[in-house]
């Protein structure tokens, strides 16, 4: 062992004496051993955590590897990018500009960007600063622009009347990069500076966060960076990620820091906008950016304040944001009663570890919540009741556009949602939670409901939120899936025509509405089951990228031309592999485990059956198919929703000419088919990552 890994492993225990009471000691080395325990457990290369409790840092520490390939400790030193938690910081300085008279929250956007515009003439005229800072102008998100790094702030602000909105002004909770790109600029205008010079003079240098840095020149001339992975999975360690250069979004996202400046800002953020003695904002300025503006989710009781969200943790008061980019993942959390906080900083996409660890240092250092005691046996632990099997069935998750399903298997409940099945374990009166680990962190009680109690309901309870799902009644079809399914094979021509499709090409069109882009590029299909896109983006009149998806038959990438593709792998693999497959409807038998009509609805206006497909490997797919026709109206695979319209008949095979898919966060994608050729030639690189750069080149 060398002299240097000696002396990091003494790190944390060096650090304690100057801040950690005694009793608390023992629980860090239990937070130290959850934490480590987890980042292996989820497969995180690297992690950095400081803790601050009582106006002190009590601990700091590296997990891991900074770098794999070279072997490179993390430590309290290295630096990440901490991505959206960047917003807190845009939040605040909008409100010390409020705090010095420069600026007010009812400004409108045009008072310091004048050819700032809207495509709603109305939310163009009415938003004001604070909507910004709130995720409440009504737009989606609009991101492909920033994150393709090929256009300037000003080239965005270009763009803004492009974008399509999905609300009203202050109707909906909707995340969005751009508007606090915007506000961020703002804050920099009224002090009459940059928004990198105002970050410094402002926030990093008071609270000497002197390692801390916001733009893509003083990363790459960092010395102790990590080198980001992901996402998290079982060849993370292998998949090392380029650098996002985002220095276009920086308000939103682009601070780099590691935890020892970020606990500077938590203990500051705990004493109310005083570090040392010294102010840095006024305390009524803190509360501004604590107050939540914004519901999240209705009826969730998670409030959105000036880049914090808030919520409870066990019923106490918690304000954090998570931050999420190309190969790291953050997370600031602190308990504002408790005086106590801590910043986790990961090389790693989308690691559940950050959200563990909100659970893992709260519950060492505030205390869990004591178990629930039988009123007759005071001395005992509650016998729990499980669930009734007329309480299993499928609930309505309406604000994901889904159901999910609990049954029981051998005595347990299972859930399932997608596809994807969670065994559940019994942790109160009808109470369940995941029993694996790795799960997503969610509990769910069945209890009457509300409305009629003598009808069921199931209470979701997830990251502070709560969600009531409604169970469905149970359907009687009056057709069976296999005949349905029988009827859409004829109704779009045929098994002949069908296989047609083992050699095709179609030119589209589409219009990515929500972000003002425009797609032109082709569709392959070959062998019957290989599938591929090739489209090129275009926006303020200049192309700036390209798409290409593929699956081969065995293997399938997703990748634009300004982000590094991988492989899907598990149950994405197998879902678009099985989209690809042009012989599973004609051979259903073989392809499906089941076939069943679920329900009714409307599409469009239209009477549709609900058909859910249950192949043998990957998610269940939803199709929803017209009781007129028997044309697929409506398709959902896993998140994934599109619906199909405008059918044409091509050479016997009727296709449908438009494709719109929806999603929560983008906003709508529609594409328009311009020709359909059966003999037109396939080249081979569309089947192959990457394509050759004269077809790549933009």
């Amino acid at each position: 062992m060398t002299l240097e890994m000696n002396f990091k492993g003494l790190l944390p225990l060096l650090l304690l004496p100057a801040g950690a009471h005694a009793d608390d000691q023992e629980s860090l080395r239990k937070i130290e051993a959850a934490i480590e325990q987890a980042r292996r457990r989820a497969n995180v290369p690297g992690a950095s955590l400081a803790i601050v409790k009582d106006d002190k840092v009590i601990f700091a520490k590296g997990f891991g590897y900074r770098d794999v390939q070279r072997k490179l400790p993390a430590t309290p030193h290295t630096l990440y990018c901490i991505g959206s938690s960047t917003k807190a910081f845009t939040g605040l300085l909008v409100a010390l500009g409020v705090q010095d008279g420069k600026l007010s929250y009812t400004d409108s956007p045009r008072r310091f960007i004048p050819e700032f515009r809207l495509k709603d003439p109305e939310t163009s005229e009415k938003i004001q600063v604070i909507d910004l800072l709130t995720h409440r102008s009504g737009l989606p998100r609009t991101d492909l622009a920033w994150y393709s790094g090929k256009f300037t702030r000003s080239d965005v602000i270009q763009m803004l009347p492009e974008f399509e909105p999905t609300a009203k002004l202050g109707q909906k909770w909707q995340y969005q990069n751009v508007m606090f790109m915007l506000a961020g600029e703002i804050a920099a205008k009224a002090q009459g500076m940059s928004y990198d010079d105002l970050l410094k003079q402002r926030l990093f240098r008071p609270l000497g966060m002197s390692s801390s840095q916001s733009t893509y020149a003083e990363w790459k001339a960092a010395s102790e960076t990590a080198q980001g992975y992901g996402p998290a999975g079982k060849a993370t360690s292998q998949n090392p990620l380029p650098y996002r250069q985002i220095d276009t979004a920086g308000p939103a996202g682009s601070i780099n820091s590691n935890v020892l400046d970020m606990a500077q800002w938590v203990r500051m953020q705990l004493n109310k906008g005083t570090l040392d003695g010294r102010e840095i904002a006024k305390p009524e300025t803190m509360e501004e950016t604590w107050k939540p503006r914004m519901e999240m989710v209705p009826g969730s009781g998670a409030g959105y304040g000036f880049g914090w969200m808030l919520r409870k943790w066990n019923e106490t008061p918690l304000v954090e944001h998570g931050g999420n980019i190309d190969g790291f993942n953050a997370e600031v959390a602190f308990l504002p009663e408790k005086k106590v906080g801590f910043v986790m900083l990961t090389n790693v996409s989308a690691s559940p570890l950050t959200n563990q660890a909100i659970d893992i240092v709260f519950n060492e250092l505030v205390g869990r919540p004591a178990p629930k005691l039988d009123a007759q046996a005071p001395d005992s632990v509650k016998t729990y009741v499980e669930a009734a099997d007329a309480d299993m069935g499928s609930y309505d998750l309406a604000i994901a556009k889904s159901t999910v399903s609990f049954a029981k298997d051998n005595g347990k409940v299972v859930f399932e949602q997608s596809g994807v099945k969670i065994p559940m374990k019994l942790t109160g009166d009808k109470t369940y939670e995941p029993a694996v680990a790795n799960a997503p962190k969610f509990k769910v009680t069945f209890r009457p409901s509300e409305k009629d109690p003598k009808a069921t309901e199931v209470l979701l309870e997830q990251s502070g939120m709560k969600f009531t799902l409604p169970k469905l009644p149970p359907y009687e079809a009056p057709i069976s899936g296999a005949e349905l399914l029988a009827k859409v094979v004829e109704a779009q021509g045929g098994p002949d025509a069908i296989r047609k499709q083992r050699h095709m090409v179609a030119h589209f069109t589409g219009r990515m509405v929500s972000d003002g882009v425009t797609i032109r590029g082709r569709e392959y299909a070959l062998d019957g089951n290989k599938r591929a896109q090739f489209g090129v983006f275009f926006a303020l009149n200049r192309r700036f990228g390209w798409i290409h998806t593929f699956t081969d038959g065995k293997t399938a990438y997703d990748g634009v031309s300004f982000a590094k593709a991988t492989p899907k792998a598990g149950p994405d693999l197998y879902t678009d592999l099985n989209s690809a497959d042009i012989e599973l409807d004609l051979n259903p038998s073989k392809a499906y485990k089941s076939l069943k009509v679920i329900k009714e609805e409307k599409v469009n206006g239209e009477d549709a059956y609900v058909l859910e497909k249950t192949p043998h490997r990957g998610s269940k797919v939803l199709e929803s198919i017209s009781k007129s026709t028997f044309l697929v109206l409506k398709r959902q695979a896993g998140s994934g929703m599109t619906t199909y319209e405008d059918y044409r008949v091509v050479e016997g095979l009727k296709l449908p000419f438009k494709q719109t898919s929806d999603t929560l966060e983008s906003g709508k994608t529609i594409v328009t088919i311009d020709s359909v050729s059966f003999t037109d030639p396939i080249p081979g690189w569309v089947f192959r990552w990457t394509p050759p750069k004269e077809q790549a080149a933009d």
